[in-house]
């Protein structure tokens, strides 16, 4: 009998965040659309799929086994097939068998249901040990044989097992031969509070539907091929090795693991390294998959089952016992030792001296003595302070975060100096002045953290180091780095050795548009605050001067304040109101976007126009026209006349829709509450405003915007401001006449456009010709604007 680990459930969102193989990157997103919580399911998956193992899951029923697998075989483009494995089931029913056609009188093969890219076997240990039994070739080699006749099966062949739990009545326990062929193993949790709320707000989008496909067979194979290729060195192999003997050695346990668990291991850690974009493997990635790897193959004896041993605290004891060797390298003080003893003990033994002879003992065993105060310094655990850290920020925005280094080695000896991410950093000592390299002692050569982190530096609290750490995640998501390297000498600085310093943080990157969308919740009464007021003048990303400050590191080069930089002596930057508009302001909105990155983009600069619009006026003084279409949905929205709280109101539902289109996930990073307060305000928004008739394709509503927006601004006079907020790079031509037109007739013109659309391209061929046109596109709205015009909208468009 099988008896799964009762371990608390891991967080995996953040390994799935950190995929970066392209392929599996859209089939892990695709199958999150439909799947809620089982990260760790999906990520062991995804890791069996590229290794060519198996996955074997215990759970309840109705956990989302079958949902799980079934989408996952839909974004691939293979085929799914479900077994639901029962006594009375026989081989040839999985199989297949030769049947007898008897229209053409020969005998024709009709395959089972085996003969697929991913096969459930639902409930597996009810099934009889002789039908356990015809799987075992499937899953090792990859074929079947039906009748003597071998076939191979389709690539990639995936199976996912489920069982019920151990003990049940009526079911056949799996021999060890079988559990052996799974190389890994998960058990599904209850879902959290928040969980199964998600599955209730899905449920009516995942009935009746399911995943696209996002990749097929041969991608797959290619990305397995790759893996593969990923280098596996000869310490994570030793570190292998000695974990597993060392679960071997454990006395609680009776059953233990074979060779298969440490091909598993060295299989899964090559697509683990493959999945975060690396082409080595690493001791952590072993770590990440020791306890898929070894709990199903752990049997405890029951003396020490009674005193509440299980698998996974034997396993986290072996992993706490098991050190990977250190990386150490020598130094160029260590080689002049090892080069001037070699010699001086050449040259005593030749002229029998021995001072010389003693000499060259005396430097190799300090090279020795120095390289095993190193290792012992490598085994032991060192952790930064506080350990765990959550923050968030904004898309776009940088964060700093800073993590106390007291007690770890060499850090707080000796500091040195060097390049930022991925690489040394630069470190300073107390009151910002650089403390010595350390040539001659103990020190620090560099501290490493993986992108898109990056060390900023080090400061001093209380005599203490402190790391400066600092991201700018472009995208919206969540980030997470586990752990920090950093490369010290050894106390005689012959070696360079490598330590990981303990450190769990997080980082939730919001949407750009998120801030903004709260401050309209709570002007038009849905925030937590209750109902808000405009403020008097609002700062935002207008053309109209404000004032200057100091600069900041988040702030944008573009916007520094040279002349009272020059007057000031320290830098500058310059803070501008945002617009406010006329009378009578017409707003454009073409919501076509590349991505979710423009998406979020033009959705943030749709608010923040609209809450500009609203601040300081009142409706009786500011009447707003606005025009909105969204590229996959016809038809174009039109408000004429109304108030600047009634076009806000329309365009937060707008700014949310087009980044929930481009984007569904965008649902798991906004808190349930603001949902909810969104949704209050799309369904409150007055019935009475029409649209334009609907039209066969985004394009055509495009097009069609544009002539409303040249009829509303004729039918008013020409009078008033024209506010654009789209992405030019769809219906440029529209774009240009509309701008072109209003600002010869004089009216007032502001475009805002996506900064780097570029970033949603699919491959770098492609973002070189997105840039390239966007470039050109960018310049031809810039002169439409007029002689007099044409730098204010330039400097927005740099801005925007």
């Amino acid at each position: 009998m099988v008896y799964m680990a009762e371990t608390a459930q891991k967080d995996y969102s953040g390994v799935l965040s950190r995929v970066r193989a392209p392929a599996i990157a859209d089939v892990v997103k695709e199958v999150k659309k439909y799947v809620v919580g089982m990260d760790e399911q999906l990520w062991l998956s995804c890791v069996a799929i590229l290794s060519g193992g198996h996955l074997l899951i215990e759970g309840p029923p109705g956990s989302g086994k079958t949902l799980l697998a079934r989408n996952l075989t839909r974004t691939i483009g293979g085929e799914f097939k479900r077994i639901q494995m029962t006594p009375d089931l026989l081989p040839s029913d999985i199989l297949g068998v030769n049947v007898y056609n008897i229209s053409t009188g020969t005998w024709v093969v009709k395959k089972g249901p085996i003969f697929a890219n991913v096969v459930l076997l639902d409930e597996m240990n009810r099934a009889t040990p002789r039908t356990q039994s015809a799987l075992l070739e499937a899953m090792q080699e990859g074929r079947a044989t039906i009748e003597g006749v071998t076939y191979d099966l389709p690539y990639p062949s995936f199976f996912i097992a489920t069982q019920v739990a151990a003990g049940s009545e009526g079911t056949y326990p799996l021999t060890n031969v079988q559990i052996d062929r799974f190389a890994y193993s998960s058990s599904v949790g209850p879902y959290s509070e928040e969980e199964e709320s998600e599955i209730l707000y899905r449920t009516d989008t995942v009935e009746g539907s399911s995943a696209d496909q996002v990749t097929d067979p041969k991608e797959i194979a290619s990305c397995a091929a790759a893996v593969r290729l990923v280098e596996v060195s000869d310490r994570v192999r030793r570190y292998i090795v000695s974990l597993v003997r060392s679960v071997r050695a454990m006395p609680e346990v009776a059953q233990p693991p074979g060779v298969r668990a440490s091909v598993a291991l060295y299989k899964g850690a090559r697509a683990v390294a493959f999945l975060d974009g690396r082409d080595y493997a690493i001791p952590d990635d072993v770590k990440a998959l020791a306890e898929g790897v070894l709990r199903h193959r752990i049997r405890i004896r029951p003396e020490a089952a009674t005193e509440g041993a299980t698998a996974g605290t034997i396993i986290e004891r072996a992993l706490s016992e098991t050190k990977a060797a250190p990386v150490a390298r020598v130094t160029r003080r260590g080689l002049s030792f090892a080069v001037s003893g070699a010699a001086s003990a050449a040259l005593g033994l030749t002229a029998s001296d021995p001072i010389l002879a003693g000499a060259g003992a005396a430097a190799g065993a300090l090279l020795l003595a120095d390289f095993l105060a190193a290792k012992r310094r490598s085994n032991a655990g060192y952790y930064a302070t506080p350990r765990r850290i959550k923050a968030s920020t904004v898309a776009g925005e940088e964060i700093r975060l800073s993590v106390s280094l007291e007690g770890v080695p060499g850090i707080d000896s000796a500091l040195g100096s060097g390049g930022a991410q991925g690489e040394a950093a630069d470190l300073h000592g107390e009151e910002g002045a650089p403390k010595e390299r350390g040539k001659d002692g103990e020190g620090i050569a560099g501290i490493r953290v993986d992108p898109p982190f990056r060390v900023a530096g080090v400061s001093w609290e209380g005599g203490a180091p402190v790391l400066q750490l600092s991201i700018k995640p472009e995208l919206y998501g969540d980030y997470r780095l586990e752990g920090i390297r950093a490369e010290v000498r050894s106390p005689a600085a012959t070696w360079v050795h490598e330590i990981t310093i303990g450190a769990e943080i997080a980082v939730r990157a919001y949407p750009r548009f998120y801030p903004l969308a709260l401050e309209a919740l709570t002007l038009l009464g849905e925030g937590e605050q209750g109902v808000g007021s405009a403020p008097p003048r609002r700062l935002g990303r207008g053309t109209e001067y404000a004032w200057s400050r100091e600069y900041e590191p988040r702030d944008p080069l573009g916007s520094i304040d040279w002349k009272a930089t020059a007057r000031l002596g320290k830098l500058c930057v310059k803070e501008f109101f945002e617009e406010r508009g006329s009378r009578h302001s017409l707003v454009l909105f073409d919501g076509r976007a590349l991505g979710p990155t423009s998406a979020d983009e033009m959705a943030r600069d749709l608010l923040s126009v609209l809450l500009g619009l609203s601040s300081g006026q009142t409706a009786d003084q500011q009447k707003v026209t606005a025009i909105f279409s969204r590229g996959n949905q016809p038809g174009v929205k039109i408000i004429e006349s109304a108030s600047p709280a009634e076009a806000l109101r329309e365009g937060l539902e707008e700014a949310f829709g087009i980044v929930a289109d481009s984007d569904p996930s965008i649902y798991t990073l906004i808190p349930p509450a603001v949902q909810s307060s969104l949704l209050r305000v799309i369904r409150r928004r007055s019935p009475s405003r029409g649209s334009a008739e609907a039209v066969d394709s985004g394009a055509e509503a495009g097009r069609d915007a544009y002539a409303e927006a040249l009829r509303v601004a004729r039918k008013s006079g020409w009078r008033g401001d024209l506010f654009y907020i789209g992405c030019p790079l769809f219906g440029a031509p529209g774009a240009l006449r509309i701008v072109s037109e209003c600002s010869s007739a004089g009216m007032r013109v502001r475009a805002w456009m996506p900064r780097k659309p570029w970033l949603d391209a699919g491959s770098l061929e492609e973002a070189y010709v997105v840039k390239r046109s966007w470039e050109a596109v960018s310049s031809a709205v810039s002169r439409a604007c007029g002689s007099t015009l044409g730098q204010e909208v330039a400097r927005c468009i740099s801005v925007a």
